[in-house]
């Protein structure tokens, strides 16, 4: 029982902190302060984070990053929370034995995040959703029984304040999240 209470009062916990984010962004109250960092860096990091759930189902993670330090100018903090999102969205949604695929390119001015994870295709209909706040979808991909609707709507309203966008795509057993950041020297 104090295992289930424990796990509960986790899951409401992180859900009053993303509500509290989702509002901080709406009302403009969120503030970043962009800095320049290396992007790989930060992203390996993260995905280390997640190292406990990689290892859990088994998940082969694949890297692929730009040859050169790629660095960017954005709020690092806000830049980990969104890759935490995807992370952790891609360790949900990857079945035992999957594959999650990170990859960083320098594409012209911009280093360009690429998070795959194969799982459940996610269709055209829910992919115009998925970053609408409160959104979640019960079929497709009705394994998280626990997230609120509100990890890619505060990933995509960080990026929007950054200036950037996300695109997602789902085909063939592959979803992918794409975002952007300005390189700099």
């Amino acid at each position: 029982y104090l295992e289930i209470i424990s796990n509960d009062t986790k899951r409401l916990s992180r859900f009053v902190v993303r509500m509290l984010e989702a509002s901080r962004i709406e009302s403009g109250q969120m503030k970043i302060n962009p800095t320049r960092f290396d992007l790989c860096d930060l992203v390996l990091r993260t995905v280390f984070s997640f190292e406990q759930k990689i290892n859990v189902k088994h998940i082969d993670v694949n890297l692929d990053f730009a040859d050169e330090i790629l660095y960017v100018v954005a709020d690092a903090d806000s830049i980990v929370q969104v890759v935490s999102n995807l992370v952790d969205n891609a360790c949900k949604f990857t079945p035992e034995n999957g594959q999650i695929s990170i990859s960083i390119i320098k594409e012209g001015t911009k280093a360009v995040t690429s998070i795959s994870n194969t799982g459940n295709t996610i269709s055209e209909e829910n992919l115009q959703l998925i970053f609408d706040r409160f959104y979640k979808i019960d079929k497709s991909r009705a394994i998280d029984k626990n997230g609120a609707g509100l990890g890619l709507f505060i990933v995509k309203s960080v990026l929007s304040m950054h200036g950037e966008d996300i695109s997602v795509s789902s085909s063939n057993g592959l979803t992918q999240f794409r975002f952007t950041l300005p390189v700099v020297e």
